[in-house]
């Protein structure tokens, strides 16, 4: 009679991951109108202070609740639950200037401890860890697709990465701060099969994700009519690019090498200075970058998003009622590199364009700024600049070949087993 009782106890863990998973895939179309409300009503910071608060909710009542289990809770297991928390909230200040991000410790924290008790059933051993932020990982990759089909979506290899730290925490939490008596075992053939194909599924993912490039969106949404909306989704999956480490400027990144670029700014100056005179203002920006996106017109795109946030940092840094000294200094400072970009690496078509700043405003953020000041644009920060498309892929496709190999060596020493 016991064996059913605990079948239905797994299958109802196993139940509310499934649940908690539909709920965090569902609300992709309707986040963005979520934050906005909250946003207007609450405030930007609201996100950030309510991970935090969940976070020191959630380790006060492991602690109290440890502690009246145990008695004598050893310190050095408190100490490791405050170290967690301690690193999500330091985490979640780091992403204050967009603080919604940080919710995603708490989506893909609860989804880790979900995991864990759901895989502890059959898993009674340290790879179980593994697998829970392996299988939150791959769930993070197919969240990100979807949020890449639906508009005013993105994908964002930024937000998996936030994902998979939170469910690693979670697992370090569990392992170090809540020490469960039930991982007691040594790893099996069964929970080394469930790893190594829970990482061929996060790989297979990311090799899919890593080649869907412009030129592939092109290619298939062309020949399949239901994806030809692809081909003109501003916010791509992976593009590859430069990082340029200017010793006047800072960091900035750029689809193009600096041969390329200098080419592209040579023979289409007069026809993309017309194109960005036709939208000169800041209220035209939005429009000008969907119908010239990455896609389309990935130079014209570029060049118009450096000189956005130009003006605009300089049309804000400029109102000096409006902000503190140093937050117009701070303004000041981005629209004096952007515009030092700008002049330096799109020059032909800047000049032939009406974008060029005055020279009394030049004079002005030339007395305003901090030339020996650091500078890191965020613009085109999402491009992937450590390795090249091949590299990369080639770098999958050999850890996939590794894990494939693996796996045949398992199921190899079950076979000759049963022999």
């Amino acid at each position: 009679m016991a064996r059913p009782s605990i079948l239905a106890t797994e299958f109802r863990s196993w139940l509310a991951v499934a649940l908690w998973i539909i709920i965090l895939l569902l609300t992709i179309p309707f986040a963005r109108t979520f934050q906005a409300i909250v946003r207007n009503t609450l405030g930007d910071n609201s996100f950030g202070y309510f991970v935090v608060a969940v976070v020191v909710i959630s380790v006060l009542y492991l602690i109290l609740k440890l502690r009246s289990a145990a008695m004598a809770l050893p310190a050095v297991n408190i100490g490791w639950l405050l170290l967690c928390a301690a690193f999500i909230i330091a985490y979640t200040f780091r992403l204050w200037g967009n603080p919604v991000e940080a919710v995603h410790f708490v989506q893909y924290g609860l989804l880790a401890a979900l995991l864990f008790n759901a895989f502890l059933w059959r898993h009674k051993n340290y790879l179980v860890y593994v697998a829970v932020v392996l299988a939150a990982a791959a769930v993070g990759v197919i969240d990100e697709f979807l949020q890449w089909l639906t508009p005013g979506r993105v994908w964002g290899l930024s937000d998996i990465t936030i994902n998979s730290l939170a469910a690693l925490v979670v697992c370090v939490a569990i392992a170090k701060g809540i020490r469960p008596q039930s991982i007691n075992q040594i790893p099996n053939r069964a929970s080394k099969r469930l790893v190594v194909r829970l990482a061929l599924t996060c790989l297979l993912l990311l090799l899919i994700s890593f080649a869907n490039t412009p030129d592939v969106i092109k290619a298939y949404s062309a020949k399949i009519a239901p994806l030809t909306f692809l081909a003109e989704n501003g916010h791509l999956m992976s593009e590859y690019g430069y990082r340029y480490e200017d010793k006047e400027i800072g960091v900035f990144r750029s689809r193009f090498s600096s041969d390329s670029l200098q080419l592209q700014d040579k023979e289409r100056a007069f026809d993309a200075a017309q194109k960005l005179d036709a939208a000169p203002s800041l209220s035209d920006y939005g429009e000008f970058i969907r119908r010239y996106s990455p896609m389309t017109d990935p130079f014209l795109h570029e060049l118009r998003v450096h000189l956005n946030r130009r003006d605009y940092y300089l049309k804000t840094g400029l109102q000096a009622a409006r902000y503190a000294h140093a937050e117009r200094q701070r303004r000041l400072q981005i629209a004096f590199f952007e515009n030092r970009i700008v002049e330096k690496y799109f020059s032909n078509t800047l000049a032939q364009s009406s974008f060029g700043l005055e020279h009394d405003m030049q004079v002005l953020l030339e007395a305003s700024v901090d030339k020996g000041q650091r500078y890191e644009s965020p613009v085109s920060e999402n491009l992937i600049t450590f390795l090249s498309k091949p590299q990369l892929l080639l770098l999958l496709l050999g850890a996939i070949a590794v894990l494939l190999l693996f796996s045949w060596r398992l199921r190899t020493r079950a076979d000759n087993a049963l022999v």
